[in-house]
Parts: structure tokens; C-alpha cells; sequence
């Protein structure tokens, strides 16, 4: 792998900062993002420069070009994308928190340990 290939989950503020902040990495790159709506997700792929947007998170996560995800969604979902990212075989990144109670970082590690992935 040249690169590592990150799709975004969810399309905000925080999320247009990761993205930004990424064009500055040799060694990785924004190559999509999902989001509820796929109007949002074009719209945030376009003022960012990445080339593909999914209209579901769940999507953005089957795609077989993405490597990794970076989940920048609202607390509250954290687990639940995380988990949908991990079982789709990619390794990921959470904004902070990571999640809102002790026992869901152990169920999100747990997952990362069965599926072989980084988290």
C-alpha cells in the first residue's frame, strides 16, 4: 500500500478539518466521504477535493477502495458507526470522544481485536 486511503464518517466542521489537515500527509489521503444525506456528502467532497461520496455510512464503509475510516460523526453514534466500520474489515480513527462510557471502548477494542484491525 503507497498510501493509506481514508474515507470520512460524516460530513461537518470538525471532519472538514481532518480532511484539510490530511492533504498535508505523504502518506495518507481522503478518497471519501458518507453521510446521511448524499447531497451533504457531494458537497463536502467537492469543497474538499475527494473524489467519492456516499449518501449512507454504510456504504462509504463497503467500499473496497477505502482503507481506513475516520468517524466524525456526534458522540452519541460513535459506537455504532465504529462498529459498522470495523466489521466492514477497516481500521479506524475516532474524534474525541471516542466513546461515552468505559464498557463501549471495551466493546469497540474487543471488535478491533476480532476483525484484526487498528482502532
Amino acid at each position: 500500500m503507497d498510501r493509506l486511503r481514508i474515507g470520512i464518517v460524516g460530513a461537518g466542521r470538525i471532519a472538514g478539518a481532518f480532511a484539510q489537515g490530511v492533504k498535508h500527509s505523504k502518506r495518507a489521503e481522503v478518497v471519501a466521504v458518507g453521510s446521511r444525506s448524499l447531497e451533504k456528502a457531494q458537497a463536502f467532497a467537492s469543497e474538499h477535493g475527494i473524489e467519492l461520496a456516499f449518501g449512507s455510512y454504510e456504504r462509504l464503509c463497503a467500499e473496497e477502495l477505502v482503507d481506513a475510516v475516520y468517524v466524525a460523526t456526534p458522540n452519541g453514534t460513535h459506537v455504532e458507526d465504529t462498529l459498522q466500520a470495523l466489521r466492514a474489515s477497516k481500521h479506524v480513527l475516532v474524534e474525541k470522544p471516542m466513546a461515552t462510557s468505559g464498557s463501549d471502548a471495551r466493546e469497540m477494542f474487543a471488535e478491533a481485536a476480532r476483525q484484526n484491525r487498528v482502532l
